[in-house]
């Protein structure tokens, strides 16, 4: 063994094991610190000279071969942690105690999942595509309220705007082929509900854009009217609303 290694036996951890239960354990009767509320006070990793000297140690960091043979020679036979623990096989243990393996039980999570749980689950999603991302910035610039990852019905609109109920799309090629038929259903049942469903498979030209959400804010202008109109809400003839400005009751 190479000279200044030092390895513990089993018998000598045994022996501080006994030693430090009950009193004569140094924190015996002592508060830990309550480190999480003192590093959100003075966090050092947060200061950016900490944070510089971190990245650096990290990446120009390299262990020495006199390292490797003393590491190596640490954790070898009855020093390794792992010596004679048997290791989990957990592929087989979820093969026989898999809980989606009942029926019931994947019946239920289908009902929760279509009763708005992936809705909420999706609504945490803080790592969109970088299209959608660019899509949604090129977006705010002329509705700042368009929000990210809107829940409505049983979905998540990719760009919503709420107020002119306009639902902005981004069908990136990976995730999005050989779905046009979901798609297609995703979208006959958002526009059921009186909403417009703009789809792109490309980032489009600001104006191009602009100029494709002003059609469909005139065009669910229409659908409003023409609701009002069906229901005797609205003066006129109820034939709905053909023009430019804001329909009747905007």
């Amino acid at each position: 063994m190479p000279s200044g290694v030092y390895v513990r036996t089993l018998e000598v951890r045994k022996q501080m094991r006994e030693r430090n239960k009950g009193e004569g354990n140094p924190m015996f009767g002592r508060k830990r610190p309550d480190l999480c509320e003192r590093n959100k006070l003075d966090n050092p990793a947060k200061r950016p000279e900490v944070q510089l000297k971190m990245r650096e140690s990290h990446l120009t960091k390299k262990w020495s071969e006199e390292r490797k043979i003393k590491r190596s020679i640490q954790i070898k036979g009855e020093n390794n942690p792992m010596f004679g623990r048997k290791r989990p096989d957990v592929s087989k243990r979820l093969k026989e105690c898999n809980p989606m393996k009942d029926l019931k039980q994947r019946e239920n999570l289908r009902e929760r999942m279509k009763n708005g749980q992936s809705i909420y689950m999706l609504h945490f999603n803080k790592n969109p595509s970088k299209e959608q991302v660019q899509l949604y910035q090129q977006v705010l610039k002329f509705y700042p309220t368009a929000i990210l990852n809107y829940p409505y019905l049983r979905y998540s609109l990719d760009i919503a705007i709420p107020e002119l109920k306009i639902d902005i799309e981004f069908d990136g090629y990976y995730y999005h082929k050989g779905r046009e038929e979901q798609d297609r259903i995703r979208t006959e049942l958002i526009e059921k509900t009186g909403w417009k469903v703009l789809r792109y498979s490309k980032i489009p030209r600001l104006l191009d854009l602009k100029k494709s959400i002003l059609t469909k804010k005139h065009a669910r202008w229409n659908y409003d009217n023409r609701q009002i109109a069906q229901a005797g809400n609205c003066k006129g003839n109820g034939t709905g609303y053909t023009g430019t400005s804001a329909p009747c009751g905007q």
